[in-house]
């Protein structure tokens, strides 16, 4: 009984490290997601044009190489 309990204590501790790292990473993905969309939105906000065009010349080369997979 009483290895069946400190296994038992183990495992909640473990759990509760997991948990705790888990929580600590989202925050940081989180951070870092909303710096990297900040950036993005900055160099944006300062050359829309070139983004537009960018953004035409990239699903220009995506639809053609959709295209030639379907063909």
């Amino acid at each position: 009984m009483r290895s069946r309990e400190r296994l038992r204590d183990r495992l909640v501790g473990l759990e509760g490290r997991a948990e705790d790292r888990i929580h600590g990473a989202s925050a940081v993905l989180r951070d870092e997601g909303h710096y990297v969309a900040d950036t993005c939105r900055g160099g944006i906000e300062r050359r829309p044009i070139t983004s537009i065009a960018i953004a035409f010349a990239v699903g220009v080369l995506f639809a053609s190489l959709v295209e030639r997979r379907w063909y």
